[in-house]
């Protein structure tokens, strides 16, 4: 993934990371191939999964293109990862074999 933003993809029934930024990489730091395939809910913070839990109540499952959802989240560190204290935004795209994936994009908060 060339983007110069941090992001990454994950497939939206199983988390697995698909793909991430240069610079998601450079945050997460590690590789930018040591995390393909792994499930990245291991790692989520509370207010990622209260996210997640709020997704039904905003029909993002009935709808074909729901609306991004941006949330803040709180820090953790991790072995493998650490998520920065900021704002995440998830946006529903899909493969080309029509399987639904989530390109998330963040931003530290600014005293980080």
């Amino acid at each position: 993934m060339n983007s110069k933003e941090c992001v990454h993809l994950v497939d939206e029934a199983s988390h697995k990371c698909l793909a991430y930024s240069a610079s998601r990489a450079q945050d997460w730091r590690t590789s930018q191939h040591a995390l393909l395939g792994v499930s990245l809910w291991q790692f989520a913070t509370d207010e990622i999964r209260l996210a997640e839990t709020e997704l039904a109540n905003e029909g993002w499952w009935e709808l074909h293109a729901p609306l991004p959802k941006a949330f803040i989240t709180s820090e953790a560190v991790h072995d493998r990862i650490r998520i920065w204290a900021g704002e995440i935004v998830w946006e529903r795209l899909y493969l080309s074999d029509g399987t639904p994936v989530r390109l998330v994009t963040s931003s530290r908060a600014a005293s980080a």
